[in-house]
């Protein structure tokens, strides 16, 4: 039904992890990234991931301290 779909516009859809579809080898849920350290080729600590963004086609990466924004 339409009508009810359009209700859920703009809300956000959860879906418990169990629940989730297997991935193809190379995909990534973006999800599973919140908490990990963003380290650098040398191996030093830039930053926590903190939280991601869609933005169209581009995901962005918000890393904190600094809440810096990486695509």
């Amino acid at each position: 039904d339409i009508g009810a779909a359009e209700l859920l516009r703009g809300g956000d859809l959860c879906i418990p992890l169990a629940k989730r579809r297997p991935l193809a080898a190379g995909e990534v849920f973006l999800s599973d990234w919140i908490g990990l350290d963003l380290v650098d080729e040398s191996g030093q600590v830039l930053g926590q991931i903190r939280d991601w963004y869609e933005q169209g086609d581009l995901a962005w990466i918000e890393i904190q301290p600094g809440a810096q924004l990486v695509p």
